[in-house]
C-alpha cells in the first residue's frame, strides 16, 4: 500500500484510541501510518489490502 502523502509504500497499521475503536471500526476505516514520513491516515483496510492477485488453483 503506498502513502498518499509521500507515495512511498511503507504504510502499517496504527494503533486506535477509544473512540476511533467506537466510532471508525463501525464504518470500516482504520488507522494506517507510514513508515517514511509518519503521516497518518483513515483507510478501508479490507479494499486497500486486496492489491496482490488472487491465486488461481489448477488442478
Amino acid at each position: 500500500m503506498r502513502c498518499q502523502s509521500c507515495q512511498k509504500g511503507r504504510m502499517f497499521r496504527s494503533k486506535q484510541s477509544s473512540f476511533e475503536r467506537l466510532l471508525y471500526s463501525r464504518l470500516g476505516l482504520y488507522p494506517w501510518r507510514c513508515a517514511a514520513c509518519m503521516s497518518r491516515k483513515m483507510l478501508r483496510a479490507r479494499e486497500e489490502q486486496q492489491t496482490k492477485p488472487s491465486p488461481v488453483w489448477t488442478g
